[in-house]
């Protein structure tokens, strides 16, 4: 039951992950902060094609922390399409993929009873080094508040951001 539970989690987590990315690529969610180094998310506008994730922020993020963002919306599109492949072999890092033993299965188990759900991703950090972030992040799962969820992401070899570490 708990590694139903901690895989449930991880789902809602990676939801809000790549509901980010899609807003990222474009979609008119981000507003130009008018200094032109970062941007600002408007609050509590639904990014992506399946609207579940908001940012909840007034401050700017710079093209990193809008990646990881969008790699959040681009996860939250995903599960609402029920695209488990596409999760495991897009979103996931190949370390990620590995969990339940089947990465696919573990996710159409945990996905079939997620109804519906919204991640409000509060802050992104990411490293010194440039290649690993912590994104911060609420989520409601049918109707159900969890608590603060943080999700770890780092940079492949092409330079694409994965979730890495979901929920804690």
């Amino acid at each position: 039951m708990k590694r139903f539970g901690n895989a449930l989690k991880l789902t809602a987590v990676l939801a809000v992950s790549l509901l980010a990315l899609v807003a990222l690529a474009g979609c008119g969610d981000k507003k130009d902060s008018g200094n032109g180094n970062g941007k600002s998310y408007e609050q509590d506008k639904p990014l992506g094609e399946a609207k579940k994730v908001v940012v909840k922020s007034d401050k700017e993020f710079d093209a990193d922390q809008q990646a990881v963002i969008d790699k959040i919306a681009e996860f939250a599109d995903m599960t609402q399409k029920h695209d488990y492949k596409g999760i495991c072999k897009e979103i996931f890092s190949k370390e990620a993929q590995k969990i339940g033993g089947d990465c696919v299965g573990t996710l159409e188990k945990t996905g079939s009873t997620i109804k519906d759900f919204k991640i409000t991703v509060s802050s992104v950090a990411v490293g010194k080094d440039g290649k690993t972030a912590t994104a911060k992040a609420t989520t409601i799962v049918n109707g159900q508040a969890g608590g603060e969820q943080s999700l770890t992401l780092a940079k492949d070899s092409k330079g694409d951001w994965r979730v890495t570490i979901l929920g804690n």
